[in-house]
């Protein structure tokens, strides 16, 4: 069963399905003049997560004596540039994120996504750039800010919100080229982004799951229309053998070509 419980500051033992995560640990009685309110955490709580998440440096969120509390076989997710510091707490498996970047633990995908805030350990530190997490599996997906300020990004779907892709592939290197322009990674970056993902309709990339222009051919139905159709279909839970268990949010391209007019819809379910 899915569950949040929250221990205090910005320590939550997030648990989908059969895995669970911890964020930010802060595990003590107190951080300097600053005192815990409340009751102290389960003792057996630093076993329990099958991964533990860190957004950024600063010590109410770094905590190196909690860290410790932790078994040394469970995997540390870090902020990109932040392992040097976290090895201190001892010989953990330490995995180093980036934004837009994602890691498997168990059943769940853990993505590092952006986060206004200073990133340094103390006045004088290195600036290591702070994340958040979002952490999902096929079922639901949960956003971990960390400790950061409103910014605009929030405000729209990002990447990892969408459930699926209908790209129109009249060549294969315009879905690949739109797969970047629309931000699902970065520029030349798509080949990787392909061949690290599974694009078929049981993946973690669904991509053009009816076969696409490729699969049917420009005479079935030029124009990408049956994109948009598909799109429907799986959000409305009609597609048959292909569907998709996540199918709220589908993202659609068109495009009369590389050089030509570009269009994208974003079709949400009610």
């Amino acid at each position: 069963m899915d569950r949040l419980t929250y221990i205090g500051h910005a320590t939550t033992l997030i648990r989908l399905e059969g895995t669970s995560v911890l964020t930010d640990p802060m595990l003590r009685a107190g951080l300097g003049p600053l005192r815990r309110q409340g009751p102290p955490p389960p003792p057996a709580l630093p076993k329990l997560p099958d991964a533990v998440l860190i957004s950024h440096l600063h010590r109410d969120h770094l905590d190196i004596p909690s860290l410790r509390r932790v078994p040394s076989k469970t995997p540390i997710v870090v902020p990109r540039g932040a392992a040097r510091l976290v090895e201190k707490a001892g010989p953990h498996p330490i995995v180093e994120l980036g934004r837009g970047e994602t890691v498997s633990v168990g059943e769940v995908e853990l993505t590092a996504v952006p986060a206004e805030h200073g990133g340094r350990r103390g006045r004088w530190g290195n600036e290591i750039e702070p994340v958040g997490y979002v952490i999902r599996n096929e079922e639901r997906s949960v956003y971990f800010a960390g400790d950061t300020d409103l910014f605009d990004g929030m405000s729209g779907l990002a990447p990892a919100d969408v459930d699926m892709v209908q790209l129109y592939d009249c060549y294969t290197i315009t879905a690949l080229l739109t797969i970047e322009d629309s931000g699902f990674c970065g520029e030349g970056e798509g080949l990787a982004f392909v061949d690290s993902h599974d694009l078929s309709y049981r993946g973690d990339f669904p991509c053009n799951t009816h076969g696409g222009q490729l699969g049917m051919g420009q005479t079935g139905m030029s124009g990408g229309m049956s994109h948009v159709l598909e799109g429907v279909r799986q959000i409305q839970g009609r597609a048959g053998e292909r569907q998709l268990r996540r199918h709220d949010t589908a993202y659609v391209s068109g495009t009369g070509g590389v050089m030509s007019e570009q269009g994208a819809l974003v079709l949400v379910g009610g």
